[in-house]
């Protein structure tokens, strides 16, 4: 429902503003590549600003616990906030909300250790970060009386809180017979997680 919204919002923002100015970013950063589209709701001071990032995809392998673990990360996630733009120039302060993609993938075939209980055979777990709002700070206005080029940045902070965690393994009579260890597994890495993701964006925009 929420993606609905934020599409629905985007596409207003793009058919419906003619005579407000508007602006878009080309941007690359921790949620990979991205675009922003923003419109002035007060000309050089207020913008409404929505985001899309693709997501960094990267994958590798780690080894906690004496364990080789696959592991698939994808860091991507929608924003829809207002800009305040408060000396009418380039700086901003940013506040919205974030729909997350952000999850990590892991899996392992062999001999494992959960919370101190060996088993064989294969375990996969996801750890999923949850919509969130979001505040942060930047430069590039991206719907300022006067158009063109600018370069946009910004930098902040998504209040994920600590992401969902799910763990199974293959063996059923493992799970029933360690039904607390896989939990107590479970919440280990939930401990252990961040609670918040960094927005870290660096781009080029035009104005109109």
């Amino acid at each position: 429902m929420r993606k609905l919204v934020l599409a629905a919002v985007a596409a207003t923002m793009v058919s419906g503003v003619h005579a407000q100015n508007m602006g878009a970013s080309v941007n690359y950063g921790l949620g990979g590549l991205g675009v922003d589209l923003g419109v002035a709701v007060m000309p050089d001071f207020v913008n409404l600003r929505a985001g899309l990032n693709g997501g960094l995809s990267m994958s590798g392998t780690t080894t906690p616990d004496q364990t080789k673990y696959d592991y698939s990360l994808n860091t991507g996630y929608k924003t829809l906030g207002l800009d305040w733009h408060p000396f009418g120039g380039s700086f901003r302060l940013s506040a919205g909300y974030a729909v997350s993609d952000i999850k990590m993938d892991v899996s392992t075939t062999g001999a494992y250790t959960l919370n101190g209980v060996t088993a064989n055979g294969t375990a996969t777990g996801q750890a999923t970060y949850g919509n969130a709002p979001y505040l942060s700070l930047g430069w590039g206005n991206h719907a300022p009386r006067n158009g063109g080029l600018f370069f946009n940045t910004e930098l902040g902070v998504m209040f994920t809180g600590k992401p969902d965690v799910s763990l199974t393994t293959s063996d059923a009579a493992f799970n029933a017979a360690n039904a607390s260890a896989i939990e107590a597994e479970k919440q280990k890495v939930k401990n252990d997680a961040m609670d918040f993701f960094p927005i870290v964006k660096l781009g080029l925009g035009y104005t109109f």
